[in-house]
């Protein structure tokens, strides 16, 4: 599907009774047409969530694209039983894929200056190619600055190791994100067993076993026992709410 943003942004937004009916109509039946409405009317996050990354044109299109990929995979995954809205879901889909799209974008300086030029010589024509052509002839992004063959690279003036406030932001939501869900997941547990799991695996500084075996007067072993059965119990909802199994390591680690 490609949308430009003005129509995204054109799209009415869904009630809650409108999302809910469209996510059953295509969680049960398999409606694409319900699919397509989801995805049009969540687009505009899409756009907006590109729009940190980049503000040339064709970049931003290609990454809320694949934000929009983003939102049908949480179509695929969600499950209303996760107590969050298919809006509220999408969003972390649509972060993760964007993130993971733009960090590829952003070693294109790695690239060889002419394989980077040939490839964005196709969406030029005439004399707009054979400006791009001398432009790389003039200044090329493995130039070793000053001339000296064993020094920086322009290319490498290009990159920073330092954390971009988009990252940074997009991080930010992710990890808020992670730590609700986590919530939510642990509302099935009894109150001992979310006292234990959060006093060993959500703390800042988590207690040893001995610690918690003390406050609660049982043994480290039965301590060990209540917290695995815990942690079954969240894995399984987790999974049930559509997370991917590489996402449990950053949830519950």
């Amino acid at each position: 599907m490609t949308l430009t943003q003005k129509v995204a942004f054109r799209e009415t937004l869904l009630s809650p009774d409108e999302e809910s009916g469209l996510v059953d109509a295509y969680r049960n039946d398999g409606c694409r047409k319900s699919l397509d409405r989801l995805v049009r009317t969540h687009a505009r996050m899409a756009f907006s969530v590109a729009r940190r990354w980049s503000n040339n044109e064709a970049h931003m299109q290609d990454l809320a694209q694949e934000g929009m990929i983003g939102i049908m995979r949480a179509a695929d995954k969600f499950n209303p039983s996760f107590g969050k809205r298919f809006a509220q879901y999408c969003r972390w889909w649509i972060l993760s894929s964007i993130s993971s799209r733009a960090s590829e974008v952003v070693c294109v300086v790695d690239m060889p200056d002419r394989v980077f030029v040939a490839h964005r010589r196709k969406r030029l024509e005439g004399a707009d190619a054979a400006l791009v052509g001398a432009a790389v002839t003039a200044v090329s992004i493995s130039e070793p600055l000053g001339g000296d063959e064993g020094g920086a690279t322009v290319g490498d003036m290009l990159v920073s190791d330092e954390t971009s406030p988009e990252s940074a932001a997009v991080q930010s939501e992710m990890n808020w994100y992670y730590r609700t869900a986590v919530q939510t997941a642990m509302q099935g547990l009894t109150e001992r067993e979310r006292e234990i799991l959060s006093r060993r695996r959500l703390a800042e500084t988590p207690e040893t076993l001995e610690v918690v075996a003390d406050f609660f007067d049982l043994t480290r072993e039965r301590i060990r026992q209540i917290e695995n059965a815990a942690m079954a119990k969240v894995e399984r909802n987790l999974r049930a709410a559509g997370f991917r199994a590489e996402d449990l390591d950053e949830l519950v680690a």
